[in-house]
C-alpha cells in the first residue's frame, strides 16, 4: 500500500471515528471527501437556483420545528463560503424559527427543486 493511501485512511479514521464506524466500517474516500465545513462552488450554484428551502431548528429543550421558505431562485443569498443570508419573511407570524435560533443557533437547511 502506498504511503499516501495510508495517510488518507488514517485521516478518515481520525475524522470519522465513532461507535458506528467502529461497528460498521469507515466511509470510503469519495464519501468522506463530501463532508465539509464550507460551501463549495457546486453547493453555491445549487443554493442560488433553489426556489424552496426547509429550515430545521430546535429550542433549548430540543423541541423541533421545520419551516418551509420559498421565493424566486436566488432568494437565499450566498455571502461567502460560510455565510448565507436568509430573507426575513413573516409568513404565519409565529416566528418559531427565530425564537429557536435565539435559544439554539444550530440549524439544518435543505434546498429543494419542485417539479
Amino acid at each position: 500500500m502506498r504511503h499516501a493511501d495510508i495517510e488518507e485512511r488514517t485521516e478518515i479514521k481520525e475524522r470519522f471515528d465513532n461507535s458506528f464506524t467502529q461497528k460498521f466500517g469507515f466511509p470510503k474516500k469519495r464519501a468522506a471527501n463530501r463532508v465539509t465545513s464550507i460551501l463549495r462552488e457546486s453547493h453555491v450554484n445549487f443554493i442560488r437556483e433553489a426556489p424552496v428551502m426547509v429550515m430545521a431548528t430546535s429550542d433549548a429543550t430540543g423541541k423541533r420545528d421545520a419551516s418551509p421558505k420559498g421565493g424566486l431562485p436566488g432568494f437565499v443569498k450566498v455571502l461567502d463560503e460560510e455565510t448565507l443570508l436568509l430573507p426575513d419573511v413573516a409568513g404565519n407570524k409565529l416566528f418559531q424559527s427565530y425564537q429557536n435560533i435565539e435559544e439554539n443557533p444550530n440549524i439544518g437547511l435543505i434546498f429543494l427543486f419542485l417539479v
